[in-house]
């Protein structure tokens, strides 16, 4: 993208950054220019360009280039419609009045709510009214209302150089920064910025969704914990919990117990990663990091969107590889009679010995589960009397670990 420095800023020293930014809300930078710093003599064209942009699906084709010049925010605003492919593509200079605000869409209630407006071109004598609110039979209806002129911020700054005590200059020119007292409001409301002509008659409004949200996380638990794990391996885990008026937004694992509900200084976190699309369950692997043995704490952090943080916590007992080999299994079974699933018989359960250490009846969907099974080889069998059908099984449980195993009645 090509164009003229104005006069005032010919002799400008540096140039940083220009921001492409595509139009549709939530606002996204797709690409920052940060390496560009050059002296434009009066009169010539500075050339920035952007490369290897990448938009996402369903990204909106049409944004806006900003440059900001020695501390002045968008210097230059420019229309662009980005290509996916091709060749390259030349800004058209914005001059139209526009207005945009730029908010969190999660935050807690409180007095300072900060909303940023960016207005270009604004006509003389307009001003900008931001609100917050909520649709009401398809009508926003403002709760809190502020105005302010459509100038920017200036800032002049100075400091003595080292060394010879010359006077050094910055001057910068920054947008509008709102606070909106939000301190009683909980839930989903909307952001309005209006841009109004000198008569008060809006020349354009946008709307930004915001949800805002005191509560911590909820319903915290671990899912399906081990009692029992190998010390010498990553501990898998699986952690749930829910946020009623915002969302989860992050899970950290990690050794240990919260310290006035804080993670310890210094304590490794593992990052989970959702199993679902409703982020309700949250997965790691966690490394057992230090000479760990026995029973040892483990927490999950519950983190949601506007950053309050709750906690699970449980003891898993840490053993070595050569006990884990001892460790009980189980054994679920599952009784076949061609393509009947037979309720009510009896299952045995003997060793390698023969000698019988279990015995359970089939449920309804023919199925039994012998637990606490001590490593080693086994034998399953069943008979049923009123068909004279009989079969059995060979299975063999691992230290700790479920098994398996299918028996087919026949005569």
């Amino acid at each position: 993208m090509a164009a003229n420095p104005r006069n005032t800023m010919a002799e400008a020293s540096s140039v940083a950054p220009a921001a492409l930014t595509p139009r549709a809300a939530p606002r996204t930078t797709i690409a920052t220019l940060m390496n560009h710093s050059a002296r434009a003599p009066s009169g010539s064209e500075l050339q920035l360009t952007a490369e290897n942009l990448q938009l996402g699906d369903g990204a909106d084709e049409d944004g806006l280039a900003f440059s900001t010049i020695d501390g002045w925010e968008r210097a230059y605003v420019f229309r662009v419609t980005f290509a996916r492919q091709g060749g390259p593509i030349t800004p058209r200079e914005e001059t139209e009045p526009s207005l945009r605000l730029v908010a969190p869409h999660f935050a807690q209630p409180g007095p300072q709510l900060l909303v940023t407006l960016e207005v270009d071109h604004a006509p003389d004598g307009a001003s900008v009214e931001v609100s917050l609110g909520r649709f009401l039979a398809g009508v926003f209806e403002p709760v809190i209302t502020e105005q302010r002129a459509t100038d920017r911020r200036r800032r002049l700054g100075f400091a003595l150089q080292p060394g010879d005590g010359a006077l050094a200059f910055e001057a910068a020119v920054k947008d509008r920064v709102v606070p909106l007292n939000a301190s009683n409001t909980v839930g989903r409301r909307e952001i309005r910025a209006r841009l109004l002509d000198r008569g008060g008659v809006p020349l354009q409004a946008v709307y930004q969704t915001i949800v805002l949200d005191d509560s911590a996380p909820e319903n915290r638990k671990f899912v399906d914990p081990p009692r029992l794990a190998r010390r010498d391996a990553p501990l898998t885990l699986q952690a749930s919990g829910a946020s009623t008026v915002s969302e989860i937004a992050q899970v950290f694992f990690f050794l240990g117990k919260p310290v006035d509900d804080k993670v310890p200084p210094n304590t490794p976190t593992l990052s989970g990663q959702p199993v679902d699309r409703a982020k309700a369950v949250w997965s790691a692997a966690l490394p057992l990091v230090g000479d760990r043995r026995g029973p040892t704490e483990v927490s999950a952090q519950f983190v949601n969107a506007v950053g309050r943080s709750a906690f699970a916590i449980i003891v898993v007992d840490l053993i070595d590889n050569d006990q884990a080999k001892v460790l009980p299994g189980s054994i679920a079974v599952t009784v076949n009679e061609g393509d009947i699933a037979p309720p009510n018989l009896d299952v045995i359960l003997k060793d390698e010995k023969g000698v019988q250490k279990d015995k359970k009846k089939t449920d309804t969907a023919a199925t039994v589960t012998f637990e606490n099974v001590t490593p080693g080889k086994y034998t399953v069998s069943c008979h049923k009397s009123s068909t004279q059908r009989k079969g059995e099984a060979k299975v063999t449980v691992e230290g700790g670990k479920p098994a398996t195993a299918r028996i087919k009645l026949k005569r």
